[in-house]
């Protein structure tokens, strides 16, 4: 290999966490299996802009697809770019690409909870059912100032 050649630099290459790096490559596989001109890493290095662009816009369209029959979730086709995208930017590639067409693509993210509050009847048994004081505590203070998003208490209870 001569100073000239470029050599391709892998999903592993990148600062990502091992288990992000794993999500880049499954990503990847996936892309790899739709794709009828793209089989492996190099081949995604290595193939022409156009085309390649082409090939990006019609995955899009084969995720829609996939929202559309409900077997995919509209929040995960942006997911499923980013290691594709990780990809071509290791290879100082991300610049021949154009982004903005295929993000318009996207569906519209569904909100996954957080439409209605937490009805009196359940409230009144979580204090009962917090392991902690603590918890307990936080609870009552959430239904004493009417915080009874789903969210907040979800946010809190991850935590702890």
């Amino acid at each position: 290999m001569s100073k000239l050649e470029h050599k391709i630099n892998s999903v592993g290459d990148s600062n990502a966490s091992p288990s992000t790096k794993l999500i880049y490559e499954n990503q990847l596989s996936l892309f790899y299996r739709y794709s009828n001109v793209v089989n492996n890493l190099e081949d995604l290095i290595k193939y022409p802009s156009d085309i390649l662009q082409n090939e990006l816009e019609g995955y899009c369209d084969f995720l829609n697809f996939c929202v559309a029959q409900d077997e995919l979730s509209p929040n995960s086709v942006a997911q499923k770019f980013a290691g594709i995208k990780n990809a071509l930017e290791n290879n100082y590639r991300e610049n021949d690409i154009k982004w903005k067409p295929i993000k318009n693509k996207f569906p519209q993210k569904q909100r996954l909870s957080g439409y209605k509050p937490y009805p009196n009847e359940f409230l009144q048994k979580m204090p009962y059912k917090a392991k902690t004081s603590r918890n307990t505590a936080v609870i009552l203070f959430q239904n004493s100032i009417g915080g009874r998003d789903k969210i907040s208490l979800q946010k809190f209870f991850m935590k702890y």
